[in-house]
C-alpha cells in the first residue's frame, strides 16, 4: 500500500514575498519622492532674482504661487528681534510694473529662516513671504541696511525653500503609509487563508492503517442458567444460618447461600 501524501497548503508560503514586496516598493517610491523633494530645493535655490540694497528693479513672475523675500549679505541678523527691524529698515515693496496696489506681505515667522555661511562670513535671511494671484512683472522697491553697503548686500526673491521639500515628504510619508496599509492587510488576510486551509486538510496516514491482528474471538453465547450472577466470596448468609421464613404472599423461600 501506497503511503497516503497530503496535498500542499494553498495559497503557497512564497505569496508572502508578495506582501513584503509591497512594502518594498512604496519605500522604495518614497524615497524617490523625498529625493525629488531635495532636487526642487536646489532648482528653487537657483531661480531667483536679486535687487541691490537701496534700489527697485524688475520681478519676473510666470506663474502664481507663493514667494519669499530674503536678505543675502554680511552677517548681521542674530536672532528674531534682528529679523524684524531688518524687515522694517529695509521696507520692501512690491507693485506690478504697470501700477497697481502693493502685493501684501507677511513677516516670515521664527529664526529657522536665518541661514549662516561662517566660513565667508555671510548670510541668508528670510524676512518677509507673500504670494502672487496674476503672473507678470513687479518692481520690488527695498531701502538699505545701517553698516552694509549695497555692493555687498542684497535683496533676493525667489520660492520658499522649503516648500518643494515639504511637498516630497508629506507625499513620500503618504506612499509609505498607504503601502505599509496594504502590506499588513495583504499579510494578514495570506495568514487567515492558509490557516484555514490547514485545518481542513486531512492528517496523512503513513504506510496507510495498521492491519487487524486477526479474526475477533468467537461470541461464548449466554451463560448457563445459575452461573450468573457469579456467587461472590463473602456475601451472602454463612453457612448454618438460618433462613428466614418468607412473607406472606411469596412461594418457597430460596436458599440465599446457593
Amino acid at each position: 500500500m501506497h503511503p497516503t501524501v497530503a496535498p500542499p497548503v494553498r495559497p503557497s508560503a512564497w505569496w508572502y514575498a508578495a506582501t513584503i514586496g509591497i512594502g518594498f516598493v512604496g519605500l522604495l517610491v518614497a524615497v524617490g519622492l523625498l529625493v525629488n523633494g531635495f532636487r526642487g530645493l536646489q532648482r528653487t535655490g537657483r531661480e531667483v532674482t536679486t535687487v541691490a540694497l537701496g534700489s527697485s528693479g524688475p520681478v519676473t513672475f510666470e506663474e502664481p504661487d507663493s514667494f519669499t523675500l530674503y536678505y543675502a549679505g554680511p552677517i548681521v541678523v542674530r536672532s528674531g528681534a534682528d529679523m524684524r527691524a531688518m524687515e522694517a529698515e529695509l521696507d520692501a515693496t512690491l507693485r506690478p510694473e504697470g501700477g497697481g496696489p502693493a502685493v501684501p506681505m507677511r513677516p516670515f515667522e521664527g529664526t529657522s529662516g536665518i541661514f549662516n555661511d561662517a566660513q565667508n562670513g555671510s548670510q541668508a535671511v528670510a524676512l518677509r513671504t507673500f504670494t502672487i494671484r496674476r503672473a507678470g512683472t513687479y518692481t520690488l522697491t527695498v531701502g538699505t541696511v545701517a553698516g552694509v553697503s549695497g555692493d555687498r548686500g542684497n535683496v533676493i526673491v525667489g520660492k520658499s525653500v522649503y516648500a518643494p521639500l515639504a511637498r516630497g515628504a508629506l507625499w513620500a510619508a503618504g506612499v509609505a503609509a498607504v503601502a505599509g496599509v496594504l502590506a499588513l492587510v495583504a499579510t494578514i488576510a495570506l495568514a487567515v487563508t492558509r490557516g484555514r486551509a490547514k485545518r481542513q486538510r486531512r492528517p496523512p496516514w503513513p504506510g496507510g492503517p495498521p492491519p487487524w491482528p486477526g479474526a475477533p474471538p468467537p461470541w461464548p453465547g449466554p451463560p448457563p442458567p445459575g452461573a450468573w450472577p457469579p456467587a461472590v466470596a463473602g456475601t451472602g448468609p454463612a453457612p448454618g444460618w438460618p433462613v428466614p421464613p418468607p412473607p406472606p404472599g411469596y412461594g418457597p423461600a430460596e436458599d440465599l447461600r446457593r
